[in-house]
């Protein structure tokens, strides 16, 4: 639709020079580097610009230009104008009498930037207007000292709305009936020119001279390649492979790299993980395959689960035509920063010490390999960690061989965990595991709530896992309803109430970090009830503390400092609790503190029995979380009972009968083991 109606155009004319007119279309799935792209020509001055209006923080309109219908060159007191140098010297006015030609009035609710002059005015133009600098400095750079188009048509990319809006002015003395009806066809012309088609080369994939085993077809190899070419066509800046497991091996990254360069307009970034030991190596062969980015690690950050060395790679490209340009010596003393440092985090490892090609097999990825051997550990199955890694690759396929990405890798990680503990493998879990509640994050893969995979997902085992629950087919967020932050805020400060939330900026970021992670936040102002703020403590301090007859100095406020020091502590009674004697500012003070490192023997907790329906036992070890039923409720099959946590992982346990709950084993907060009876129930005959 356009805007304004000839008849206002008509009448605006007796006032103004020119008048904009307007047309809107909807541009959801468009990008203003994607229209940008799509629209420009080689040779023809253009422009991108952003705006930002009042005191926002971001711009709401990007606009675009493409077509000038006039050029202006400035060089001291020559001007040329279309390329054509003009008689007369150029002098000041010159610009301000186009200007006044230019007289447009302002639509209320539509971008105020709708053409005229656009450019530079470089800082040799001062000499137009201080007549006393006379030094001419050399024109080394070759560019004129002012350049500006004159643009009557624009295009205004609308954040806030998702439209573009297409802009063309209507001059005095223009055919006004016509340039009026000529935009829609115009606006179309522009939109057919945006859907440019993504065509392939057909000899891109000739073999090539290294042989190079892949888990793809080339089928499959070609599709991904020309799906990047589509994902460039919708206006992404930066095309990344993120190989989070170090997959990618050297003559693979030169074959891949090689292919996308020629097909893509865009940097190609290569996110590799080193955990074979190959990471450095296929850097440097996607290098000279034209590679824009790599990420790396710094030296005593890098390798094994981390990205390749960057010390490494910068010394390898040292002196040749991808010289990166880093100063080795300064990448050292960095490198010798983090190695002073890194010991503190030593027990949040991977406990990999050296390349594992095995990767290979598993196609684990690094931050996940990590991940997964502390949730082994935390389930006390450390010694099963190498079965577990067989089963990660086993969960991937049942899941529908998807990417590995957080949180999807996650998904693959507790599937695998949660099979391990229950004895599933995939020839039997569709007939053995169709009565379990299964993880969380596997059951919200399977609902849709983290996309939609390549491919669908196996319809058999969503099956089993969603229970009666139906999937959406949708994008996530488009189902999220609008946040409530004034609530939100009364309910912290109800609940978890510090001085300084006072402070209205203090508690916007407290509001805004519970609105993205409400379970994370809780647990967070909870531990800050229980131990107020650690942030003073030394690191060393707070993952491992104290050695006995060691002191700490702990800063409470501008000269008010804890000195505390650790005496003495007693053997660990039956449940794992010791005293532990402190010198706090020269006071003893005793604390109870249960010794987590300690396996405590004594277990009284009833088990389930297994051949009893009426009994429900727990699928995995961890903490109690949410009771959501109280004793003597009616229940149904698939109804939510309650939550069990471990690490990094949480399982919904629901009803496998109809009936009532007869008795409730727990409370929340309650470590449980596996098999431990949770619930039992009154069955419905």
């Amino acid at each position: 639709m356009l805007y304004p109606t000839l008849n206002e155009v008509e009448e605006l004319l007796k006032e103004y020079q020119m008048v904009p007119v307007f047309y809107e279309v909807l541009a959801d799935y468009m990008t203003p580097i994607r229209m940008f792209q799509a629209l420009r020509k080689e040779g023809t001055p253009c422009f991108m610009l952003e705006s930002v209006e009042n005191k926002d923080q971001w711009g709401r309109y990007s606009f675009i230009g493409i077509n000038p219908k006039s050029e202006i060159k400035i060089s001291g007191k020559e001007l040329e104008v279309d390329g054509v140098k003009q008689e007369e010297e150029f002098k000041m006015s010159y610009l301000s009498d186009l200007i006044k030609k230019y007289k447009s009035p302002v639509m209320e609710d539509y971008p105020k930037l709708t053409g005229g002059l656009i450019g530079y005015f470089g800082y040799d133009m001062i000499r137009q207007v201080e007549k006393k600098l006379t030094n001419v400095p050399e024109d080394d750079l070759k560019m004129p000292e002012c350049h500006l188009c004159m643009y009557d048509e624009i295009i205004a990319f609308d954040h806030l709305a998702n439209k573009a809006v297409i802009i063309r002015n209507i001059h005095k003395g223009d055919n006004i009936k016509q340039k009026y009806e000529e935009l829609e066809d115009k606006a179309e012309l522009i939109l057919h020119k945006m859907e440019r088609p993504v065509s392939l080369s057909k000899d891109r994939f000739a073999p090539a001279k290294a042989e190079v085993t892949s888990n793809l077809t080339k089928e499959q190899y070609e599709a991904n390649v020309k799906k990047a070419k589509e994902l460039e066509s919708l206006g992404v800046h930066i095309f990344t492979i993120k190989d989070m497991a170090g997959l990618v091996k050297p003559y693979a990254a030169k074959k891949l790299i090689s292919a996308l360069k020629e097909e893509l307009n865009i940097p190609v970034n290569l996110h590799t993980h080193d955990s074979t030991g190959n990471g450095v190596s296929t850097l440097l062969m996607a290098s000279e395959a034209g590679l824009d980015i790599a990420d790396c690690a710094i030296g005593s950050m890098s390798s094994m689960t981390s990205n390749p060395c960057m010390n490494s790679l910068v010394e390898a490209l040292k002196g040749t035509e991808r010289d990166t340009g880093l100063n080795p010596d300064e990448l050292t003393e960095l490198s010798q920063y983090y190695a002073r440092i890194r010991p503190i985090y030593k027990q949040f490892e991977s406990g990999m010490d050296a390349p594992n090609t095995e990767i290979y097999k598993y196609e684990i990825p690094g931050g996940q390999y990590s991940n997964l051997l502390a949730q082994v550990k935390e389930m006390g199955a450390a010694e099963d960690f190498e079965e577990i890694k067989g089963l990660y690759k086993d969960a991937n396929q049942l899941l529908g061989n998807i990417v590995k990405v957080t949180p999807s890798s996650k998904v693959v990680g507790d599937f695998a965990i949660f099979m391990f503990k229950n004895g599933l493998t995939k020839d039997n879990i569709l007939e053995a595991g169709k009565d379990l509640s299964y993880p969380d994050s596997v059951v919200e893969y399977f609902e849709g709530m983290i996309g939609q995979p390549e491919g669908g997902f196996p319809e058999e085992l969503q099956k089993i896992v969603l229970k009666d629950k139906k999937p959406i087919d949708v994008r996530p967020g488009s189902l999220l309803p609008d946040e409530d932050f004034d609530y939100i805020a009364k309910g912290l400060k109800e609940n978890f109430y510090t001085e300084n939330m006072e402070d209205p900026d203090i508690l916007s970021q407290k509001t805004l970090s519970y609105a993205l992670y409400p379970k994370v936040y809780e647990d967070y102002c909870r531990h800050f009830e229980a131990y107020n703020d650690v942030t003073g403590l030394e690191s060393h301090v707070y993952f491992y503390g104290l050695r006995k007859g060691e002191e700490t100095t702990l800063k409470l406020d501008e000269g008010k400092y804890l000195i505390i020091k650790f005496i003495d502590m007693t053997e660990p009674d039956e449940d794992g609790y010791r005293l532990l004697d402190f010198e706090v500012n020269g006071s003893i003070r005793e604390i109870k503190v249960l010794d987590k490192n300690l396996e405590v023997k004594t277990d009284r907790r009833v088990k389930a029995d297994k051949s009893n329906p009426a009994h429900l036992g727990s699928t995995i070890p961890g903490t109690v979380g949410k009771v959501l039923v109280n004793e003597g409720d009616e229940v149904t099959v698939n109804m939510p009972l309650m939550t069990v946590e471990a690490m990094k992982m949480e399982t919904t346990v629901v009803s496998t009968v109809n009936g009532k709950v007869d008795k409730i084993y727990v409370k929340e907060g309650e470590q449980v083991n596996q098999e431990d009876l949770l619930i039992s129930f009154e069955i419905d005959e």
